[in-house]
């Protein structure tokens, strides 16, 4: 049966700054929160925080926390009820190895309030820093200024340096000519029916792009080519029907909502020039070390190096391919996506639409039963479903282990008589919602009220919304209730 596809795909590029930021930190905490105790952080490449034509530094940032640590595991009772103050000596260093003025001495000050608000962190910021340190002179009472001995330092307390910087380092965009061994490859996750595709750390890269590209394999008679049996100059290109998505991370999983065929993919980084750091560099693409932009893409699927087959054998990747399904994907920023699944019956009735967001991996399914006219009439709420899957779900929402949900306008309704007034006794319950539904296909709607109320008294935690129409020169066509 012929299925449909169709892919919107709304992709939003950023630029990506954050990707160029370098963070080191230390921390102190408990019984080592006393006078005299020190705590610094250093860029790592300090003193040479930048080599001419090498890397370049756009900005710097220390920064001095003094917090209540929410995880731990001590029991504090006894915070001091004015609150604390922390009195600290501290230095810090910019790129060029020169002190950076600093007026000591610095007070940080927490409270602490069970019942309302309160300070659990205090942060002194420096900017500038590439090397921050900071030393504990004493604690005091932030009201009185009196001293406060180290053993009525709350043990949850901690105080951290840290320091950030934002460097960007040089590009080689032609890097795959000179890098021949460089590696492009994927992975199939049966558990989720995913390919991820992963590649290796480019020097200077400060995001990638991943493209991608379907061709189905089919030959002109309805068939589909054997492996080896691809006509000689199968043509596609990069130009038309692509996805491209622009991570920062070494990896990225496209789910295999696709038929029969090949998926194409390759990978570029996305530089900075150190001259001039909000501008990004391109760099080729994996595939095509040779062409800087896409034009004159045209190859053959034959030779091309990246790819994934797509088959109905046993592994049975192509998707659903006896049902009528559409696909939509909507891209955000860092490669965030939502794709919708929805499938169809012979009518083209939407029957199921399963969802799934990459971010949190859940996929959320919801389903629409209709009536022997087809008219929708249930729309069950969408609910969690237990696989990563994006797949069709038969009998998803269910009564019992023994009536799925998904019969109710399938099997035979059970004739009753026209002075039934209340639920059959020592019936299961969906005996009782096949009433209901003969009921209220006859209009006979106060009947049907008893039954449906019966029926929700007694199945907890299915939710559920109900269309019915009336009948008569009146009401044809128009919703009742």
């Amino acid at each position: 049966m012929k299925r449909l596809a169709l892919i919107l795909s709304f992709i939003f590029f950023a630029l990506g700054l954050e990707a160029g930021k370098e963070t080191r930190n230390q921390r102190i905490s408990g019984a080592a929160m006393v006078s005299g105790a020190n705590v610094f952080a250093s860029d790592d490449k300090y003193p040479n925080c930048e080599v001419p034509g090498q890397s370049v530094v756009l900005a710097s940032k220390g920064k001095i926390t003094f917090g209540i640590n929410e995880y731990s595991p001590s029991y504090i009772t006894g915070f001091p009820s004015n609150g604390i103050t922390v009195v600290l000596n501290v230095t810090a260093y910019d790129k060029l190895t020169n002190m950076i003025t600093v007026s000591n001495p610095v007070r940080l000050t927490l409270s602490f309030n069970n019942s309302g608000e309160y300070t659990d962190k205090n942060i002194f910021s420096l900017p500038g820093s590439h090397l921050i340190g900071a030393t504990i002179v004493q604690f005091e009472d932030p009201v009185t200024s009196a001293v406060i001995p180290a053993a009525s330092v709350p043990q949850n307390l901690f105080l951290e340096t840290e320091v950030e910087t934002d460097r960007y380092y040089a590009f080689n965009f032609n890097y795959f000519a000179s890098n021949p061994g460089y590696v492009v490859a994927n992975n199939y996750l049966s558990a989720s029916d995913e390919l991820e595709i992963h590649w290796q750390n480019i020097p200077g890269a400060e995001e990638y792009e991943l493209e991608w590209t379907y061709i189905n394999d089919y030959d002109g008679a309805g068939n589909y080519y054997s492996v080896t049996g691809l006509p000689s100059g199968f043509p596609f290109s990069f130009r038309d029907n692509t996805t491209r998505v622009q991570v920062t991370g070494l990896s990225y999983k496209i789910s295999l909502i696709f038929e029969h065929g090949y998926i194409l993919y390759r990978v570029r980084g996305i530089g900075r020039d150190i001259v001039s750091p909000y501008t990004p560099i391109p760099g080729t693409w994996s595939a095509d070390p040779n062409t800087l932009v896409s034009v004159n893409l045209q190859n053959h699927l034959t030779t091309y190096p990246t790819q994934f087959f797509i088959n109905s054998g046993v592994s049975n990747l192509a998707h659903e391919t006896n049902k009528n399904w559409q696909y939509s994907a909507s891209y955000a920023e860092d490669g965030k996506k939502k794709e919708v699944v929805s499938y169809f019956d012979g009518s083209l009735h939407n029957r199921q639409s399963v969802t799934k967001i990459n971010s949190t991996e859940n996929v959320v399914v919801g389903e629409t039963f209709y009536d022997h006219q087809g008219r929708p009439v249930i729309q069950v709420m969408p609910a969690p479903s237990l696989s990563s899957i994006i797949k069709f779900t038969p009998g998803f929402n269910q009564l019992n282990s023994a009536c799925p949900f998904f019969r109710l306008f399938n099997i035979i309704v059970v004739i009753i008589k026209f002075g039934v007034r209340g639920c059959l006794p020592g019936q299961p319950e969906c005996i009782n919602y096949i009433i209901f539904t003969k009921l209220l296909q006859e209009n006979r709607f106060s009947q049907a009220a008893i039954f449906i109320q019966c029926f929700i008294n007694n199945v907890p935690g299915i939710y559920f919304t109900i269309v019915s129409r009336g009948k008569g020169a009146d009401m044809v066509g128009k919703i009742h209730s």
